[in-house]
């Protein structure tokens, strides 16, 4: 069974949260981890989201794989200034994870 708390919002109606069983508190989410039988908060679970586990390679390549998909999906009429932020966010990532590769290589070798 789960509660559910309902908040107004300034421009009328409502917006429905889920409370934790652990915390009592409101959310967004529930989980159900490996093993458990009930479901509660990230929060109630105290366990991390997959991407704070990540290191800065990882969430590089998401970075960059979430820009490169933006651009496919852009209009031919997107402003040029949206295009080249894209454009720039996918080449800081790709300096990001050559740089960490080389440390890397440069540890091993």
């Amino acid at each position: 069974m789960v509660w559910l708390d309902c908040q107004p919002m300034h421009l009328g109606g409502g917006r429905w949260y889920a409370l934790c069983p652990h915390t009592s508190k409101r959310c967004t989410t529930l989980v159900l981890p490996p093993g458990k039988t009930h479901f509660a908060s990230v929060r109630g679970w105290d366990v991390t989201y997959g991407s704070q586990r990540e290191c800065e390679i990882h969430r590089a390549y998401r970075a960059i794989d979430k820009a490169t998909s933006r651009v496919k999906t852009l209009s031919k009429y997107t402003r040029k200034p949206t295009l080249l932020r894209l454009k720039e966010k996918i080449i800081s990532r790709q300096v990001l994870v050559d740089a960490e590769i080389d440390k890397i290589v440069r540890l091993i070798s």
